[in-house]
């Protein structure tokens, strides 16, 4: 992965260097988008799917970082930015 001059761009080959963490951060954003769409009290269906990808963004990324921790724990090391970077979108 190359640091861009903007400090923050990657691809989508970049972000599959984490696979175990990857999935259950997709897998819990769209979990969060459906029960948001159906329990939020917004009018606007978009804004209910968006609010809550982004809040089970939060929970989702913690157990995926433990489960790519515990099998390859020097995947983190070795792509350590792509880490930090999903952790600051989670946050």
């Amino acid at each position: 992965m190359r640091e861009s001059q903007f400090g923050f761009s990657y691809s989508l080959s970049d972000m599959w260097q984490v696979p175990i963490l990857t999935l259950p951060v997709i897998a819990g954003e769209l979990g969060g988008a459906a029960i948001g769409y159906f329990s939020l009290p917004s009018p606007d269906g978009f804004m209910r799917l968006w609010l809550g990808g982004v809040l089970a963004l939060i929970p989702a990324f913690p157990p995926g970082l433990l489960r790519q921790w515990k099998p390859r724990p020097g995947r983190l090391a070795a792509h350590a930015l792509m880490v930090r970077r999903r952790g600051l979108v989670a946050a």
